[in-house]
C-alpha cells in the first residue's frame, strides 16, 4: 500500500482555486461583454475552455493521488476532495484541503450565477433581435 502524497494534493487544490477564480473573471468578462451594443464573445470563450481544460487536468492529477490506497482511505481522502463525503479531516493538511474545496465550490457556485445571468442577457437579445426581424419581414411583405 502507497502513502497519501498530501503535497501534490494540496498543490493540485491549490492550483484548481486558482483557475476557477481565472474562470470566474473570465464569465464577470462576459457578462460584461454581453451588455455591449455589439457583442464578441468569441476570444472570452476560447480563453475560458482553456481554464476549464487546466481543471480537468488538475482534476486528473488530483485523481490520480489517491490510487494505491487503501479503499477506506482512498474513499475518505475522496470525499474530502469532492466535498460531499462525510469526511472528516484528521489533520491540518486534510484542513486545508477542505479549505480550498470551500473556496473553490463557492467560487464555482458564483461563477455558474454569473454565467446564467449572462446567458439569459443573450437569450434576450436573441428574442429581440429575432422579434425585429419579424417586424421588418413583415413590413417588407407589406410594401
Amino acid at each position: 500500500m502507497s502513502t497519501f502524497n498530501y503535497e501534490l494534493a494540496l498543490l493540485c487544490l491549490e492550483q484548481k482555486n486558482v483557475i476557477v477564480k481565472e474562470v470566474m473573471d473570465i464569465t464577470k468578462r462576459m457578462e460584461e461583454e454581453s451588455l455591449k451594443e455589439e457583442i464578441n464573445l468569441d476570444s472570452l470563450i476560447a480563453e475560458r475552455q482553456s481554464r476549464i481544460d487546466r481543471l480537468k487536468k488538475c482534476d486528473q492529477m488530483l485523481a490520480s493521488t489517491t490510487d494505491g490506497l487503501e479503499d477506506s482511505e482512498r474513499k475518505r481522502i475522496q470525499g474530502i476532495v469532492s466535498g460531499l463525503g462525510e469526511s472528516n479531516p484528521i489533520n491540518p493538511h486534510e484542513e486545508k484541503m477542505a479549505d480550498y474545496v470551500t473556496l473553490t465550490r463557492a467560487d464555482l457556485q458564483t461563477t455558474v450565477e454569473i454565467d446564467r445571468r449572462t446567458m439569459d442577457i443573450l437569450i434576450q437579445k436573441r428574442n429581440e433581435a429575432r422579434e425585429m426581424l419579424v417586424q421588418i419581414n413583415n413590413e417588407q411583405a407589406e410594401n
